[in-house]
């Protein structure tokens, strides 16, 4: 169970990232620089989220400055990753006991943040949701099972000829990556401000959402969405469009 605090940063080693907070009831509390939103100062007055591990020990999993608005705080829960969807007008029939169910059919516990991506391919895959969720939102995945030229026929149907201008089967592709290389690679060329984002999943399985960079940016931030940032054109400093 977690729970919410206001505590003072007492230490803090930048060297090797770890510190000690205060609670206002006198105990102190070891928490590392991975749980905070920015590096913390000693003498800080902090919001702390603390959650009980092995053996009942206290950890922080989240030290943000007092008064920072929630909004901006990262994604500490599953439930909280797909509220931040939502209010960016993504997955708006996931609802609380669609999750569960959900969680309960894929055997997993669908309370950390990083279930969500796993979560939303069972979502849009649903019978229920279809197509018409899938393609508002603009949601994409692969198994292994597809054949790459069939992924990029839906991709390609996913995004509209107004934003693909290369015919189908025009890239000399070897993975489904390769094909939202090339994707990109056009959407960056006709200045889109969108990218086809791959994320974090495990395995074979592939989970894309297309959207624009300073978007995936912000949902990244905040904890909501991984993305592997390895692939070309994901970052601000990418070179300008051929047209540009």
């Amino acid at each position: 169970m977690e729970t919410q605090h206001s505590a003072l940063i007492s230490s803090f080693k930048e060297e090797n990232g770890f510190g000690t907070l205060e609670l206002e009831d006198g105990r102190e509390v070891l928490f590392d620089v991975t749980a905070c939103v920015e590096e913390p100062l000693e003498g800080q007055s902090v919001c702390v989220v603390l959650s009980a591990g092995r053996g009942g020990a206290l950890r922080a999993v989240l030290v943000e400055a007092a008064g920072q608005p929630a909004s901006t705080r990262p994604a500490t829960t599953l439930a909280e990753a797909i509220r931040r969807l939502q209010a960016e007008g993504i997955a708006l029939e996931l609802d609380e006991w669609e999750r569960k169910k959900l969680a309960a059919d894929l055997g997993i516990p669908g309370a950390a943040p990083a279930e969500l991506v796993t979560v939303l391919s069972a979502y849009y895959r649903d019978s229920f949701v279809g197509d018409r969720r899938r393609a508002a939102d603009l949601f994409l995945d692969h198994h292994g099972e597809q054949e790459t030229c069939a992924f990029e026929a839906e991709l390609a149907h996913l995004l509209g000829a107004s934003s693909v201008t290369f015919p189908a089967g025009e890239t000399n592709v070897r993975s489904v990556d390769d094909v939202v290389d090339a994707f990109n690679e056009e959407l960056r060329a006709i200045g889109d401000a969108r990218r086809i984002v791959p994320l974090t999943t495990e395995g074979a399985h592939r989970a894309y959402f297309c959207m624009a960079l300073s978007r995936v940016v912000r949902l990244s931030a905040l904890g909501v969405l991984g993305v592997r940032w390895d692939r070309p054109h994901l970052t601000p400093s990418e070179p300008p469009p051929r047209n540009a």
